[in-house]
């Protein structure tokens, strides 16, 4: 009996940080795609995707794994992708702020 609520315990636990992976890229995304109302839903719909073809996933090493690239993934999203508007037929502007520098000006 204490190894059925042992494994409960794992499960819900585990449920619980894949539930906060895919709250973490959702966070990453809406402040990288401020500006793009339509990149963002395009963004929240590949994740809501690729989460739902991990869904049947049982064995907790694999869950582990695919969190702590979920984790590394918002990272990147968040510090990587740098928003840029056409100004004219030849000009764009790029936007930066202090998360794409990682604190280094």
């Amino acid at each position: 009996e204490f190894q059925t609520f042992q494994h409960y315990f794992i499960q819900i636990n585990l449920r619980a940080r894949v539930l906060g992976s895919y709250r973490k890229l959702l966070q990453a995304g809406h402040v990288a795609f401020t500006d793009s109302p339509q990149s963002f839903a395009d963004y929240r719909h590949a994740v809501r995707t690729e989460f739902s073809l991990q869904a049947d996933e049982d064995d907790p090493e694999v869950v582990e794994k695919l969190i702590k690239r979920a984790h590394q993934i918002a990272e990147e999203v968040r510090t990587q992708i740098v928003p840029i508007q056409q100004v004219s037929e030849d000009t764009f502007s790029v936007q930066f702020d202090d998360r794409h520098f990682d604190g280094q000006k």
